[in-house]
């Protein structure tokens, strides 16, 4: 375009023409995030369908481990008894780290202060 200034009226119909173009751009950026939350919707739901197959093949293997005929009530039992069981071994095995850990810490104490008292001695030799 020339470097002719637009009349009123021919801003005015700039200013129509922008806004529809908006306008336009709106409804389909719109229609695109409908797109997308349905998209998203679908893989959420596929994603739950195999999470929920993974869930009965691991029932089943934890069924065959631990046998077979109980009830849905004593499978959930049998479980949470060996993950007690799990969590009271990390518990002890903790506690004998922290005993060790104490142990190595006290040998240590008994030796550096027989080190300090060479360091001091030969300290005081050389002044």
């Amino acid at each position: 375009m020339s470097n002719k200034k637009l009349t009123t009226e021919e801003k005015i119909e700039k200013s129509k023409k922008i806004h529809e173009e908006i306008e336009r751009r709106k409804k389909s950026l719109n229609e695109r995030i409908d797109d997308l939350k349905k998209l998203d919707a679908e893989i959420a739901e596929e994603l739950e369908k195999a999470y929920m197959v993974d869930m009965q093949e691991l029932g089943k293997h934890t069924a065959a481990k631990i046998g077979e005929g109980f009830s849905l009530k004593e499978y959930t039992e049998i479980v949470d008894c060996i993950f007690t069981l799990d969590e009271v071994t990390d518990y002890v095995n903790s506690e004998r780290e922290k005993l060790s850990r104490k142990a190595e810490s006290e040998k240590s104490d008994e030796i550096e202060p027989a080190e300090e008292v060479a360091h001091s001695d030969a300290g005081s030799v050389s002044a």
